[in-house]
This record gives C-alpha cells, structure tokens and sequence, in this order.
C-alpha cells in the first residue's frame, strides 16, 4: 500500500512491528530543523529525482515516487527481521556487542540526490552512543542496475567490517522494498567528512575549493589543494591492481564521490561510492612485464586528467582544476606505488621499474599514450571537449611534473 491510497503519519509508519523492541522513528528532510509528517506538505511533495532537480521543479507524474515513499522504504530496511540486521551492524561498527531492544532511537535524515543513489543518514543511538550509517536507496535505472555489484564490491575490496582506516565505506547488509522495488542497503558512515567542489574564484585564488561541512569553508592556495589531490591519487592507486589491470572506475568529482575531512596538520580522503572494478580498456590476453608498465602508465595519465575535472559548486558548467592538481595527482600516484607488492614477474621494484620505463619515454611516445586516454571519453560528452582543449598543456604540466622523478632515473639507463 502506497501514502496515495492511504496516508497514514510517519509516527505510525515508523513505529516498531507488535513484539519489537524497536523505538518509534524520527524523519527528517535535509536536516534536523525539518521534521518530516505525512499529512505536512514535505511528505506529500514529489522525491527530487537528479541533484539538479528541486522540491519546487521535479517532473512530478501519476507514478511519481513521493518524500514518504522514500523514507517508507529506509524505514523497512532499517526494522528488516525485527532490527536484527541493524543490531549486527551496531556490532560490526562500533566493536561493542548490541542487541535489538538496546537500541534506544533511530533518526532518518534524507541527505541528497544523486544520479545513482538517494542516500540517507541514518543515526542509531544505544547505551554506548550514537552510531551513524548511510542508507543509499536506488531509485533510477542506472542505480538499480549498480547497487547490487557496489554491495559486493565495498566488500570484496576491503573485507574488514569497520575500522578508522577504511577508505571505502563497510556494508552490512541490503533489502529491496516490495511497493515500488527499490533495492537499497546499509553501510558506513564517515562521520566529520565533507564533499568539496571547485567553485567561483576568488581575488586570492583562481580556482578555490569549497567543502561543504554545516559551515562552508575553503581550500585555497596550491598546497592545500595539492595536498587533497595527493590523497585521492594514493587511495586510487592503492585499489590499482598491476597484473588484472583492475581500478575502480568510474569516478567523477562532480558526482562527490570523494570527501575529506581536513585537519589541523592533514587532510584525509575517502571514497564513498565503487561503481565498478575492472580494467579501464581491454585488458591483454597476457600479462608480461611490459603489460604491467603500459597498464600503469594508462592508469596514471587517466587519474591525471580526471582529477583536474569537476563542476562549479557540484552541479554547475564542467571546470578545470590548476596545475596543483597534477602535483598531487603524481605525488599520490609515486607514494601508493612505493607501498604496493612488487609484483614477481618484475626484475626490480614496482616503483623503480616505473620510473625507469618513464624516464625512456619521449615526448612523442607520452603524447601518443595520453590521447589513447583521451580518446576514451565520448566524443559528444563536455569532458572530451575540455580535455582536447587543455591537451597540450597538461602535456607540458605532467612532463613539468615527472621532470624531478626521471631525473633520478636518466643517469642509469643504458
């Protein structure tokens, strides 16, 4: 039974199953000041189905999906099995064993929308605190199609529960809502980060970033932002596998894939979405020394142009990030190398043999290796017109770059 037919409160709708020992619900839209109900007019608007769309503007039709379809849905995945599964994940986030009837509130705050996913920020508070975890609900097409392998993915790339160390978020467990077939699951939620964008520049920076925490702040200045870009390259390239040629891709900082939390000495990235992992172009049918270093190079020269692409604010024209992001960008890359196993089928170390193979590589052979990326971006997508027009120049920014690291390395070649 949809709200349509029958409009029962968010009181009642969220209130525990008879014999539970869950509490009443709390919803939210945007944020706490904005209790949702029912019968008010938040819960009746139409659910905002793109981050562009607005309460105000959707393309609202007879089969619409409403605000409180949407948190009908999260309020069944989050009671599934009389709150057991929600216990658990209590358990696996916090390291202290919860039960059930322990928990003593559960707030549902709906955050965003996105292309993929409408994610909620789900709290649940229990003697030893309040734990927070995400609830991303699929309701596009495209998001239908992904969250099941996204499920398995956080998991097959970091199986640890839980953890301050985790970049990517856990998840603990999924549901597909019987009205509408909305498949959505529970994960990890990174308390105290932030998504970022680019944004309108400043008399004191060209290209400022802006991280949007309850007080907006920005990054300005190119170490600081090199300092961001240095750290999404790392986490990258510590998901790359040299020998399958596997990354997670797509990854896009418009969609907020990243967030940061920046602290008084650091700044530290997560990513909160894996799309899929596989290898950018088809991989070869066998994987021999030279493979591993074309894959590498491939991997990087992506990672280079894709961390200079965003949008203005998130959602407005596609922009182009300053040089600082490819110092990052190989920073990151170089200090991930260094950490990864050598794979055995190299005679010397992962991050020697690459700066060896770099250090051979003239400028016409980096030319043609970084329109073979280049060319992997629709030709009618606003990103290859972007890319083509700042070609030749990220040419000479990434040569400009590696200058110091081949250096080191030009000496010893034969």
């Amino acid at each position: 039974m949809t709200w349509r037919r029958k409009l029962w409160p968010i009181s009642m709708r969220c209130k525990r199953p008879v014999n539970t020992p869950l509490p009443k619900i709390a919803c939210f839209l945007y944020g706490p000041d904005r209790p949702l109900t029912a019968t008010g007019p938040l819960g009746q608007k139409p659910l905002p189905l793109s981050r562009n769309a607005t309460l105000h503007n959707p393309n609202r039709g007879a089969t619409h999906p409403l605000m409180g379809d949407y948190f009908e849905a999260v309020t069944q995945l989050v009671i599934l099995d009389y709150g057991g599964p929600l216990a658990q994940a209590v358990t696996a986030q916090t390291g202290q064993p919860c039960r059930p009837d322990e928990i003593e509130a559960i707030s549902i705050t709906l955050e965003k929308h996105g292309a993929f996913y409408h994610p909620a920020l789900v709290r649940v508070t229990t003697p030893v605190g309040t734990t927070p975890f995400v609830a991303n609900v699929a309701v596009s097409d495209p998001g239908r199609r992904m969250i099941k392998r996204e499920f398995q993915l956080l998991r097959h790339l970091d199986p640890s529960t839980t953890g301050p160390k985790r970049r990517i978020p856990a998840s603990y467990y999924q549901h597909t809502w019987d009205v509408r077939g909305w498949p959505l699951y529970l994960g990890q939620w990174f308390e105290g980060f932030h998504e970022f964008h680019l944004t309108i520049p400043r008399d004191d920076d060209p290209d400022p970033i802006v991280v949007w925490a309850t007080e907006p702040y920005h990054l300005t200045g190119p170490s600081h932002k090199a300092a961001l870009c240095h750290q999404i390259a790392r986490l990258l390239t510590q998901f790359y596998n040299p020998l399958t040629f596997e990354q997670i891709v797509p990854w896009h900082h418009a969609a907020g894939d990243f967030i940061i939390r920046v602290g008084p000495d650091a700044i530290e990235a997560k990513l909160i979405t894996v799309r899929d992992y596989r290898p950018l172009a088809v991989a070869p049918e066998e994987t021999t020394p030279a493979s591993i270093l074309e894959g590498l190079l491939f991997f990087f020269l992506h990672l280079s142009l894709q961390m200079r692409l965003d949008r203005l604010d998130g959602t407005g024209e596609l922009v182009w990030a300053g040089e600082w992001a490819v110092n990052g960008a190989v920073n990151g890359f170089v200090e991930a190398l260094l950490e990864k196993p050598d794979p055995a089928l190299l005679s010397l170390p992962l991050s020697t043999a690459w700066g060896f193979y770099m250090a051979r590589q003239t400028t016409e052979q980096l030319q043609r290796a970084l329109g073979t990326v280049t060319s992997m971006y629709l030709s009618t997508s606003p990103e290859h017109h972007l890319v083509h027009q700042h070609f030749s120049s990220h040419l000479d920014t990434l040569q400009n770059v590696l200058a110091p690291i081949t250096a080191l390395f030009q000496p010893h070649l034969d």
